[in-house]
């Protein structure tokens, strides 16, 4: 979606209102969008700036002034707009171009409940917020505006065409609903409907790919954390051992823990109230390499720099994934990001590295090589069971495993997501 974008604001200089904003619901989104803006746009490093927790970044007219595209998390930029008024005056007319990256996490249909921000409206969510601010005050009658999720729904649709209409600049522009764009192979499919597939006829917006399998491995009544993760190590030993399972429609072989690109995404449910550290640090003491995304991309962190002390013996926090600090350059973590994927792709064969993160935080995650998912816990529902399971899967292999390491009433809810989903869940003989 960016290449187009960024390509509208040609090679030269940067027009005064044809930046692109792009806006996402985590930070670790956020930093993939900035690396890709970043490698679009080419070498000029000041031609992306990222606001986000962990950078350092501070935004201002100033700083934003030379920028061809600025990724941002709704709330970051929202303080830093309440905080400034001048800033809040010169961005609307700044933007050429809106993306609402998994937009139904940026506007969901229930109201805000955190903290509220000064210019926005009571039960607003800062997304909301921002749009409306734009919305509202451009002159831009071209501007575009794109808004991308897997699990687009009709509330968050209703949401964004009233923020649209009120513009002024953009009404005339409008005519009937917002125009919605889906895969040809989710338009020719008839997958059972559900609430993700509420918008319009014509099937859901993405569809699990048929070659990913799918797993369950019940925890047992009473198990605890350790116990968890017994199952867990027993689930990845028992997938490098193929065959496991059915194979995929094509015939070729699954993909396996025990190739020099197979990689582990380990996702933590809040059903089972696991933190991301604990959870590294046992994965660590068994002999894995594993490492918490959010230490990986803010390693100035305070909690990072905490887990290093532990690691070399002193104490260790018990935080989530991420964060307060960040490091001085702007687009630091973007660099760290392509590290990270890098030494991911060339794991030792027999060694697969896993890395650990929250549910709330892998919508749209892109890891080269993501092999296997390993859900800890339920879902929350169906929409997160497609994003989670979507993390493997991905072009160019279209193969994958994803494992649900649950208690038997969380699994029982799972096959309920996956019924409405299509996809058949298999036990996994472990």
């Amino acid at each position: 979606m960016l290449l187009p974008l960024l390509l509208r604001i040609g090679e030269k200089a940067v027009p005064q209102n044809r930046r692109v904003l792009v806006l996402a619901p985590s930070r670790e989104l956020a930093v993939q969008l900035a690396s890709e803006a970043s490698a679009l746009l080419g070498p000029n490093a000041g031609a992306t700036r990222l606001i986000c927790n962990g950078e350092k970044f501070v935004p201002t007219i100033a700083s934003l002034h030379g920028a061809a595209a600025v990724v941002a998390t709704p709330v970051e930029l929202a303080e830093a707009l309440a905080g400034d008024e001048a800033l809040r005056r010169w961005l609307p007319g700044a933007v050429g171009s809106l993306v609402l990256d998994e937009v139904d996490a940026l506007i969901p249909s229930r109201k805000f409940t955190g903290k509220r921000i000064m210019f926005m409206d009571a039960g607003m969510h800062p997304a909301e917020g921002i749009v409306k601010l734009i919305a509202r005050r451009t002159e831009a009658a071209d501007l575009q505006v794109l808004a991308a999720s897997a699990s687009l729904d009709r509330a968050t649709m209703a949401k964004l065409d009233r923020l649209l209409r009120a513009s002024p600049a953009l009404r005339d522009a409008l005519h009937g609903p917002l125009p919605v764009v889906r895969p040809r192979a989710a338009v020719s499919a008839s997958p059972p409907r559900s609430a993700l597939a509420d918008t319009e006829a014509g099937g859901r917006a993405t569809l699990v790919p048929s070659a990913i399998e799918h797993f369950s491995a019940s925890m047992g009544v009473g198990t605890d954390s350790r116990g968890a993760m017994d199952v867990l190590v027993a689930a990845v030993a028992a997938l490098g051992r193929p065959p496991h399972g059915r194979p995929p429609d094509n015939g070729a072989p699954v993909a396996t823990g025990d190739g020099p690109n197979a990689l582990g995404l380990v996702v933590l449910c809040s059903s089972l109230a696991l933190k991301v550290r604990p959870v590294t640090r046992d994965l660590a003491s068994r002999g894995f390499r594993a490492l918490a995304l959010g230490d990986a991309l803010w390693p100035d962190s305070t909690r990072a720099k905490r887990a290093t002390r532990w690691r070399e013996g002193g104490d260790g926090g018990d935080g989530g994934d991420g964060g307060d600090g960040g490091d001085g350059g702007v687009l630091g973590s973007v660099g760290r990001r392509a590290e990270l994927c890098a030494s991911l792709a060339t794991s030792a064969p027999g060694a697969m590295p896993l890395v650990v993160t929250e549910q709330s935080r892998v919508r749209g995650l892109d890891l080269a090589g993501v092999s296997h998912v390993f859900i800890l816990g339920g879902a929350a529902n169906a929409d997160t069971y497609l994003h989670v399971a979507g993390r493997t899967g991905r072009w160019p292999s279209r193969q994958g495993c994803v494992v649900t390491i649950a208690p038997e009433a969380d699994l029982w809810r799972t096959r309920r997501w996956t019924n409405e989903l299509g996809i058949q869940v298999m036990p996994l003989g472990i």
